[in-house]
């Protein structure tokens, strides 16, 4: 009886791992985030931190404890041709492989001029690094 515990409680915790609620979370408020906000309240509403998966506590192998990472995960300064200055604000919004690694494929740009939010994706950021007019966003 103890092992189908067991086995359940591994298996519960490993979806828990590659699906936490907070990368479901933060992937339906990136697509609700709009335009001309600032990047506080861009922040508010991704959070500052993201959980990844758990693992077992040092102190009790019985108690399971949070990963987590800091969100932003990582902040650029993009510089155009036309001498226009962004902050691209890269937050973890899921994983795709529980490898330890975070890949850029895993991250969602979110763009400020001015501490606007003018664009959000890879795609407006492509389009902006070629100094184009930015796609309607998606």
């Amino acid at each position: 009886m103890r092992e189908t515990i067991f086995l359940f409680l591994t298996f519960v915790l490993a979806g828990c791992a590659t699906r936490s609620p907070s990368f479901i979370k933060g992937n339906e408020i990136v697509r609700q985030i709009p335009l001309g906000i600032s990047s506080a309240e861009v922040k508010k509403a991704l959070g500052q931190s993201v959980v990844i998966g758990y693992q077992r506590s040092p102190e009790n192998t019985k108690e399971f404890l949070p990963i987590t990472l800091k969100n932003p995960y990582r902040i650029d300064i993009l510089k155009t041709a036309d001498h226009r200055q962004y902050e691209v604000v890269f937050y973890l919004t899921h994983l795709k492989h529980a490898d330890g690694l975070i890949t850029d494929d895993e991250l969602t740009p979110f763009v400020f001029e001015k501490d606007r939010l003018v664009g959000k994706g890879w795609n407006f950021l492509r389009h902006l690094k070629k100094n184009q007019n930015p796609p309607d966003e998606q």
